[in-house]
Parts: structure tokens; sequence; C-alpha cells
């Protein structure tokens, strides 16, 4: 018995040294990009393993800035996801992204004011809002804040807040008290995944927070997700769709969600 716990014990060992992730790693990895989320219980039943190894793994991952830690689970991270922080963007993401943040620029007229949230996909209508004139744009992103800095956009406020992830995230009760302050015209929403009832979810707690009360301030709101998005799950629960005037996607909706959006009233456009 002590021979064989010795040999466990360097084999964790010999695991947790090595500059890359293990084969259970890797695959967890697999398994988080192909589904957006993965909780700890779910990942401890597949690989027959405690929760606390399971633990350890995403604690690994996201040091590696593979994944994300949430309470409960993983989820993709920003560098991960998007590998445009840093990296190219293949040009299909790319494609995508631009068309969808061109399509809501055509939406939004100059002399309005706007919400921005914070997703990889907003940071796309914020560079395409960039050349919009007399916007008044109130923002819980220290990156698209930086985006807008230099552009012929009236004003731009942040609304300050706990800094949370790489995506510049502002949270807390400072940003939600900084919201409340204001209602604008439109608010532009991402999401990172769906129910199939149409619920727009995301992954994090404090964000959601954030994004919601930008939801009850605006006057419309505009959700936006690429079609990759549309079939992944996420963990909480955002807005229905129903809480949004349109939703802008780069693909044909699946079929029960385009359903839930002509029952709910929820234009959809196809960028």
């Amino acid at each position: 018995m002590h021979v064989s716990s010795s040999s466990n014990h360097a084999s964790s060992e010999t695991e947790g040294d090595q500059d890359g992730p293990t084969e259970r790693q890797a695959a967890i990895l697999a398994l988080v990009k192909a589904h957006g989320f993965a909780t700890i219980d779910d990942l401890a039943r597949r690989f027959e393993v405690s929760t606390q190894t399971i633990r350890r793994d995403i604690t690994r991952l996201d040091e590696l800035k593979l994944l994300r830690r949430f309470h409960g689970g993983a989820g993709l991270h920003e560098a991960a996801a998007w590998p445009g922080r840093g990296h190219k963007l293949e040009p299909q993401a790319t494609s995508a992204k631009g068309r969808i943040g061109d399509a809501v620029a055509a939406v939004i007229p100059d002399g309005t004011s706007v919400f921005l949230d914070v997703s990889t996909t907003v940071e796309t209508v914020t560079l395409a809002l960039s050349s919009h004139k007399q916007l008044q744009i109130v923002t819980p992103s220290v990156t698209a804040a930086a985006l807008l800095a230099r552009t012929p956009v009236a004003s731009v406020i942040v609304t300050g807040g706990l800094i949370r992830g790489p995506d510049g995230s502002l949270v807390g009760d400072a940003a939600v008290a900084a919201i409340s302050r204001f209602k604008l015209d439109w608010a532009v929403i991402g999401c990172s995944g769906f129910e199939d009832d149409g619920t727009a979810m995301d992954v994090d707690l404090l964000q959601v927070e954030v994004k919601q009360h930008m939801l009850n301030r605006s006057r419309r709101a505009l959700l936006v997700a690429e079609s990759t998005t549309l079939q992944r799950r996420a963990v909480v629960n955002l807005a229905p769709l129903a809480a949004f005037d349109i939703l802008v996607t780069d693909q044909e909706l699946p079929a029960h969600l385009a359903e839930v959006a002509r029952a709910s009233g929820c234009e959809v456009k196809i960028a």
C-alpha cells in the first residue's frame, strides 16, 4: 500500500508540474469548448474522480488562461473563446462578428444614447459605432471606453465598479448605482447561451446583474449573439427573448428559438 501511495503521489506531482494541461484537463477543456460551460459535479461523474480533483483541474486551466473558473463550474476564458485578444482572429469568426457589429450600427442612429455591454461581440458593435456622431455612451466595459476614446462619439461614461475578469468588465454596487442614474435609448447586450425556452443565459452572476440593470434602464434592447452561442448552454438567467426588441445574429435561428422569437415579438436580424 505504501508503494502504491508513493507512486500515485509522484504521478500527481508530475501532472501538476507539466507546463501544459494533463490528458484529463485537455478533455475538460474540449467539453467546455463544445458546450460553453460545465459543472464540477458533472465533470466529476464523467471522469469518475472527486469534485476536489476537478476543482484542481479547473484551477490549473484557469491559471493557463484556457478556462475561466465560475461558481460551481468552468466556462470559456476570453483568450480561449475569442483569440482576438493578442492573437489573430480566424477569418470566419472575424467576419461573423463584424457583420453583427455593422448590422447593429445600422439600427442605431446618430444622436442617441446607448448602454454598451461587455463581450467581444459587443466590442465589434463598439467599433462599428465609432464613426457615429453625437452618441452618448454609458458602459461597464473598460475595453469599449478605450476603443471610443478617440472617436467622434460625443461622450463616454464608464460606470465604475470592480474590474472582473480579463475583458475589463466592471461589476458590483458602484456599477449598478451608476447605471440606475440613466435612462437611455438603447442597450446592446451580449450573452453566453440559450435555454430551449429562449431565455438568454450567461455564466457570471455579477455581470448578469449589471446586464439586467442596463436592460431595465433602456427604452429599447438589442441582443447580439454569434451562431455558436445559439447552441450553447450557460447557468445564469439573463432575460427571456421577450425582454429584447431585436436579436442580431449571423445565421438563421434553430427552429425552437425562431418560434420563441416570433411568439415573443422579438425581431430577428441575420447579419
